[in-house]
This record gives structure tokens, C-alpha cells and sequence, in this order.
């Protein structure tokens, strides 16, 4: 799923034109930037600093406690001019993740590699959608656990110097993360349905 523009949430539609996945890499970056930017001017930390997951992930649970929670109305985390938006924020759109993509993992940021880490961690069965697992929450304690398990995954990783989703392929991500082509097919099918009704 790419994010859409105007409101910075999953659109439900997979997308595999070139041309999506470019302008969402391209929107992600900028996002980012503007992330490392907010962090490095509240922390007073150098920029490349700001840029590590784990503070990323941090920022992004402050954010959702300052802003407020539910599962159903958002906000966008920028407006157009770049300032802080209102409203609450998704788990994806507060740490500035671009593409819930759990059937091509290259588009995902680091952040959501760590908050799939936590699921894996805390004995869950990981959600092939971190947005539709985010939006079915009912209170905001599932995100907060598993927010800061993988806050504490991504420092243990940074403090040993080790950037395990480089490294990885396709298949090694979907095998850590249990996505298998049923389950993707399983989902193709219930967005299908849902977008058809």
C-alpha cells in the first residue's frame, strides 16, 4: 500500500507501478528530512543523529501521546507549509514510514522493519499491514508496547553498530516475519471484496 498524498494514510490499493513507488520513495525522503530537522532542533543533536530508527520510533510515541489517539480519525503529521499538523497521527505516518509494503520489503523503512521486529519479539504473529493492525486497536496500550519494544531493538542494534535490514532479502525478511504468499493472497482478496462493496 502506498500512502496517498492528502491525508498521509494507506490508500487499501496495492500498487506496483514504477512510477507509484517513485514518488512515494520521493515523498518518504522529504518527510524524513523534515523529521531529522523537527529532532535535531528539539534535541539539539546533529542531523545524522536525529536520522537513527530508534529516535525516529521515539519521536514518534511522543508525538502520538501529545497529539492524542484513536483508530479511526487522523490527521497528517506535516501540513502544507511543513509544520507540525493537528490532530492524531497513525503509527506509520508518526514515524514517517512512505509504503506498507509486506510483499516488497525494500520499501519499507527502518522503523517498520523494528516495530515487525517487536511483534516477533513479544511472541505476536506479525500483521501483514502495520496500518490495519494500527486501526484495529480499540486503546492506544498495544501501540505504546509495541512502540517501545522496538525502540529497544533499534538501540541494541545501533549500540552493537549492526543494521540488520540491510542485509536482507525478500525471502529472509518474509521468513523472520512469517508473510507468506497465502496470507498476501488471502488479504488481495478481502481488499478486493471490501473495495467492492
Amino acid at each position: 500500500m502506498t500512502l496517498t498524498p492528502s491525508a498521509n494514510r494507506p490508500s487499501g490499493k496495492s500498487s506496483n507501478q514504477f512510477i507509484d513507488l517513485l514518488m512515494s520513495r520521493f515523498h518518504v525522503a522529504d518527510r524524513r528530512n523534515r523529521i531529522n530537522q523537527r529532532i535535531s532542533g528539539q534535541t539539539n543533536q546533529p542531523t545524522h543523529q536525529a536520522d537513527r530508527p530508534s529516535v525516529h520510533l521515539r519521536w514518534a510515541l511522543q508525538q502520538m501521546k501529545l497529539r492524542g489517539w484513536n483508530s479511526k480519525d487522523w490527521g497528517a503529521l506535516f501540513d502544507d507549509d511543513g509544520k507540525l499538523g493537528t490532530g492524531p497521527i497513525c503509527l506509520l505516518e508518526a514515524c514517517g514510514a512512505g509504503a506498507d509494503a509486506p510483499g516488497a520489503f525494500s520499501y519499507e523503512s527502518p522503523e517498520q522493519f523494528y516495530l515487525r521486529s517487536a511483534f516477533v519479539a513479544l511472541g505476536q504473529e506479525v500483521p501483514l499491514y502495520l496500518s490495519s493492525w494500527n486501526d484495529e486497536q480499540e486503546t492506544f496500550e498495544p501501540i505504546e508496547t509495541v512502540l517501545l519494544k522496538a525502540i529497544e531493538l533499534a538501540e541494541a542494534d545501533e549500540a552493537a553498530g549492526v543494521k540488520p535490514w540491510v542485509e536482507m532479502t525478500e525471502g529472509q525478511f518474509a521468513k523472520r516475519f512469517g508473510i507468506t504468499s497465502d496470507r498476501l493472497h488471502a488479504e488481495r482478496i478481502k481488499q478486493e471484496a471490501e473495495t467492492a462493496s
